[in-house]
């Protein structure tokens, strides 16, 4: 009797994108944008390359400060804006600066502050609201980033950007409508951006309004052919319209455009197994693994894709280390027992099965294998126990060709070792 592995299911994930203005050495203070600084009076202000102080130090060394950014050399350039900062706490574009430094060091939490302090002294800085948005939306402060967008948007009706980030941070909220709103602003200020059709196309696409999101995503593909994102949300949405060839040929060209994309490589197998191409499937597979090692289900799928292809020694090592990422995952530890009953190493096997038994106590399939494998080790009495209960799990899942198969395989394999002597009973007619 031959064991069959379990496949696994298909999930949708959504992509995003992510703009950061960095300072450049066009970036200056729009004239008019210094707010009054809090504090005393001490003679003239210094303007030095679009910044305003009332310190000439404090001027000197910001600019040393921005000519270490410019030069990637951050540390250094650390301790110049400290510097800076320490002869003008009140300087936005020191703050700007020193929220940059922060994020090359990947210290988003003080970067998020030093961000907060530029539009503190400077209520006008566009820029630094837009940054203080993405740094808020990364650290999971929706509300933070939202307002901040907002404030950057009042300050400059036109900035699609800003716009695009408001969107998704309404998106990942939970507010649909709103993201749909901004994503059409942005597209109404500049209908060649691309990643607005994408997410808009994934919002329509989960509203059921399939039409509307083919439409987006064709338009970002007729814009920018080789977007990968959009191939490969198109092809996801085609495979949901049970597309199958559509979905493999479209994003097989999202894998092929980007191969660091590691969900395409993923669902690109996925869909190479499903026309029986295991071969080019595992390959696939492998591919998403290198990308993300840790992506548990791309070793399920490998696994499946190796055992369908015959190549057991290879399944066996897949599934082995997709149970090293996920030990409660029932199906893996199915399936490797699976791979182990087609090596005829039945006793690991029956474990395999066991295990799997443990996170999924009505998994019928592999108390039918269990039992299976107890007949191929001579042990009829433990097979039959095994398959009674198996038959008993099919007949209460309406699973009446499995019943059929249990009541054959006791007739015809399992009694008459029980009993040799015993004459066999007349076959069953199936049911059809």
């Amino acid at each position: 009797m031959e064991a069959k592995p379990v496949v696994f299911g298909r999930k949708q994930r959504r992509i995003a994108l992510g703009l950061m203005v960095t300072l450049g050495g066009s970036l200056v203070l729009q004239s008019g944008a210094i707010a009054e600084k809090i504090r005393p009076s001490a003679g003239q202000k210094q303007y030095l390359d679009g910044v305003y102080t009332q310190s000439l130090e404090a001027g000197e060394a910001f600019q040393q400060a921005m000519d270490l950014y410019q030069r990637r050399e951050f540390r250094t350039a650390q301790q110049y804006i400290e510097q800076a900062l320490k002869f003008d706490p009140w300087m936005p574009m020191g703050h700007y600066l020193q929220g940059q430094l922060f994020l090359e060091a990947k210290k988003p939490g003080k970067a998020q502050e030093s961000y907060r302090l530029a539009t503190q002294y400077d209520p006008r800085f566009t820029a630094a609201y837009y940054n203080l948005g993405l740094v808020s939306y990364d650290l999971g402060d929706l509300r933070g980033a939202i307002t901040a967008f907002r404030t950057a948007i009042r300050l400059d009706p036109e900035f699609v950007n800003a716009y695009f980030q408001l969107g998704l941070a309404y998106d990942v909220q939970g507010d649909s409508q709103q993201a749909i709103d901004q994503y059409v602003r942005v597209l109404n200020l500049d209908d060649r951006y691309v990643p607005a059709y994408n997410n808009l196309g994934i919002i329509l696409a989960e509203q059921g309004r399939t039409e509307e999101a083919v439409t987006n995503f064709e338009q970002a593909i007729a814009i920018d052919p080789n977007y990968s994102a959009a191939h490969y949300q198109l092809g996801l949405l085609y495979l949901k319209q049970n597309e199958l060839e559509l979905a493999l040929n479209t994003v097989g060209e999202a894998a092929n455009i980007d191969p660091n994309n590691a969900l395409a490589q993923y669902h690109y197998g996925l869909l190479l197994a499903e026309t029986g191409n295991y071969g080019r499937a595992a390959d696939r597979f492998r591919k998403a693994i290198d990308l993300n090692p840790n992506n548990v289900a791309a070793y399920r799928q490998l696994g499946v894709a190796e055992l369908s292809n015959g190549n057991l020694n290879k399944a066996l090592v897949a599934f082995q280390e997709a149970i090293n990422l996920d030990p409660e995952d029932a199906n893996s530890h199915y399936n490797l027992g699976v791979v182990y009953q087609k090596l005829t190493q039945y006793d690991r096997a029956i474990a395999a099965y066991q295990q799997a038994l443990i996170y999924d106590p009505r998994l019928s399939d592999a108390v039918f294998n269990i039992g299976v494998s107890y007949h191929a080790l001579g042990e009829s009495r433990q097979s039959t126990t095994f398959l009674v209960q198996a038959r008993e799990l099919f007949a209460q899942e309406g699973r009446d060709f499995k019943v059929q198969e249990v009541d054959r395989f006791l007739r015809l394999q399992v009694l008459p070792q029980v009993n040799p002597t015993a004459e066999e009973p007349p076959a069953t007619p199936e049911q059809t």
